[in-house]
């Protein structure tokens, strides 16, 4: 099931890349390519629980741009395969994972106060708050579990609302 998830996440990744090279709406393009080879080695480590490549690949690209809201959002997911990795929960992967994902969110509000049109922030601080979401439910707190869902879900509808073609966020979203 994880091996699937994650597979996806890579057709997504590819999906909003090739959405965003037909728009023109307010993109870094430092941030947009999901298609590279980088990135794909990143997610095939991770399916592959090859987690010391996944770090590594991750560490590298984050040293070169602190602030990249991709990679700290793939870091984030790399920490969230470890969560319930042995059949009982890793409270320190579920920590790493929520750190990243508040990174994620703070970088990307930040961006949106300076740029509501921001379509990468939109979509990774979106994605960032489902993540939390998660985060919360493996805590077992429902209420804000289901607050931070909303928050993500609202920001992907402003992705799809300013970038109709970005299928990805559709599909997030569910």
């Amino acid at each position: 099931m994880r091996k699937t998830s994650l597979a996806l996440v890579l057709v997504v990744f590819i999906a909003f890349s090739l959405a965003q090279d037909r728009s023109a709406n307010h993109i870094r393009n430092a941030e947009i390519r999901f298609d590279d080879s980088t990135t794909v080695a990143v997610v095939e480590a991770i399916n592959r629980h090859d987690l010391p490549l996944a770090d590594q690949l991750i560490h590298t690209e984050l040293s070169r741009n602190p602030l990249s809201l991709k990679w700290l959002f793939l870091r984030s997911m790399r920490y969230y395969t470890d969560i319930f990795a042995h059949g009982i929960k890793n409270t320190e992967a579920l920590a790493k994972m929520k750190q990243d994902a508040e990174r994620v969110i703070e970088i990307g509000e930040q961006r949106l106060d300076n740029d509501p049109r921001d379509l990468t922030a939109l979509f990774y601080a979106g994605g960032a708050y489902g993540y939390l979401g998660l985060a919360s439910a493996a805590d077992g707190s429902v209420f804000s579990s289901v607050g931070k869902a909303k928050k993500g879900f609202n920001y992907h509808e402003d992705l799809i609302e300013l970038c109709p073609q970005c299928y990805d966020a559709i599909w997030v979203r569910g």
